[in-house]
């Protein structure tokens, strides 16, 4: 490696931290989904597991979730202060794609300022950074070990040292998330794909694949045994369904966008041109990641956030290949400045691409971000009355911030592995604060025990409402009221006539 590319690459990071740090910093609160790290925090510190059992959901919830990330983050908030923890330690791990990236893209190409162009392509991935920057997501480590698995495996051929590398990676990677699922099935569509194109497949390649499979799954069916058993596969994901989840699901055009235009093209340029006469093992594991990715989020197994990312950082890795091909085309340029030109004006259109649609939507995740006001509202009802046990009425993707901050029960949150008939819960909770009807609504508030119901902007959107229809009955008192922007009402009546619904 020269030392202007070791130069180029240390930018990259340090571009890539500062960027994700100033959007951190410029948000007060997170997504929810950090509520519910900060919640497993709290537990590893007090008791040294997780959440495996939570009490925050009505009727408790029994699930096993991947704690390796939860576990990385409670022994840093020993050192460092919580708020500081979740805002910089998780961006710090999502930068370190810039240098995954180079080191697979270089490896597919063997050309460092074709890898470098793919290396920049990562730090600016739009979905990466929409879904990890304000979430503390656990996708901010394990999107980085996912490629770190695929080069280890890719240079394992060269080395036989690195098959064990290789393999303390994929198991870092099965107890930090579930996506290392998709890793072994695309092992296996790898070893298809050079089969069908009649390449000479080692030995050692197809025991180390077959190894690897059969490793994810038996530690997959230790963990999962239950969940496998009750529940579907899309469960291992704990991902909502999309009659929960539609109104944050992004549009065809955003999807591009989040991909990103022109590692999305470039990428599909080079999947048609190179499929039939590519030879390495690396093309086919990344087309296997497209694939794979791709067909598990439209069967809705597979949640929309890690498929966005892996399809954005797998489209970064395939434009190095395509600089390759367009560097090659341009070199037969008579008039040689326009050769220098072209490769800059490809670069310069891949930031204006991203950087602009980063923008927007950094915009549009401050929509979705916790705002002060619900939590000012949420801090009130904890210390109202702090004796009393509550169940919050609350939407889906709200629920995390509720359980931390008030201390009281939901009904669902967006973590719907564990829960009993969470569709169920879902279409109460719709006919909670869709229905003109009090009775309705006292039936669902008496079944879960809900002493209070949650009104903000966020359930506003979810549900498609102004403000709920029974607000100005007797059984439900408006208690609080933010500004007109939140508001907390107390259940008063019961139909079972023990009042309150507690």
């Amino acid at each position: 490696m020269r030392r202007s590319t070791k130069w180029f690459l240390a930018a990259f990071f340090l571009l890539s931290l500062s960027i994700r740090l100033i959007i951190a910093y410029n948000t007060p609160y997170f997504d929810d989904s950090a509520y519910f790290l900060m919640r497993n925090i709290e537990s590893i510190q007090k008791s040294g597991v997780p959440l495996f059992e939570d009490s925050s959901i009505v009727g408790n919830r029994i699930s096993f979730f991947p704690p390796f990330y939860h576990y990385v983050m409670a022994f840093l908030d020993f050192f460092f202060p919580l708020d500081f923890s979740l805002r910089i330690f998780p961006n710090l791990f999502a930068s370190f794609i810039v240098f995954v990236s180079y080191f697979l893209a270089f490896e597919l190409t063997s050309n460092e300022k074709a890898a470098l162009v793919a290396s920049f392509a990562s730090l600016l991935s739009p979905a990466y950074l929409f879904e990890t920057v304000t979430s503390a997501s656990s996708l901010s480590l394990a999107a980085p070990m996912f490629f770190l698995s695929a080069y280890f495996f890719i240079i394992s051929r060269k080395n036989e040292k690195y098959a064990g590398i290789f393999l303390a990676s994929l198991v870092f990677l099965i107890f930090t998330s579930t996506i290392s699922l998709l890793f072994a099935l695309s092992l296996l569509l790898c070893l298809l794909f050079l089969r069908m194109s009649r390449t000479k497949v080692m030995r050692s390649d197809v025991e180390l694949s077959v190894f690897s499979v059969f490793l994810v799954l038996w530690l997959y069916l230790l963990l999962y045994k239950r969940t496998l058993i009750s529940e579907r596969v899309s469960a291992l994901f704990q991902t909502l369904p999309n009659a929960v989840s539609a109104p944050f699901l992004p549009s065809l055009a955003e999807q591009i966008f989040l991909v990103g235009v022109v590692p999305l093209l470039a990428g599909i340029y080079v999947i048609h041109k190179q499929s039939l006469v590519e030879r390495k093992r690396g093309f086919y594991l990344l087309l296997s990641f497209v694939l794979i990715s791709w067909s598990a989020w439209k069967i809705k197994v597979l949640d929309s956030s890690s498929a966005l990312v892996i399809l954005s950082l797998s489209f970064s890795v395939l434009l190095a290949d395509y600089v390759v091909l367009f560097s090659s085309y341009v070199a037969k340029l008579r008039f040689s400045p326009a050769r220098s030109i072209a490769l800059r004006s490809l670069v310069l259109l891949l930031f204006i691409t991203s950087v602009f649609p980063g923008f927007y939507f950094s915009s549009l995740k401050e929509s979705h971000l916790t705002s002060p006001e619900v939590v000012d509202a949420l801090l009130w009802l904890k210390y109202s009355s702090p004796s009393e046990e509550k169940v919050v009425a609350a939407s889906p993707l709200h629920s995390s911030l509720v359980s931390y901050v008030s201390g009281s029960k939901v009904v669902l949150d967006r973590n719907i592995h564990g829960i009993n008939h969470p569709l169920v819960r879902l279409q109460d909770l719709i006919n909670l604060y869709r229905s003109p009807f009090k009775t309705s609504v006292l039936e669902i508030t008496d079944r879960y025990s809900i002493t209070h119901v949650l009104l903000s902007d966020k359930e506003r959107a979810y549900f498609g409402i102004s403000d709920i229809a029974y607000s100005d009955s007797r059984c439900f008192k408006l208690v609080y009221n933010g500004y007109e922007k939140v508001k907390i009402y107390r259940v008063l009546c019961s139909l079972s006539g023990s009042g309150g619904g507690a």
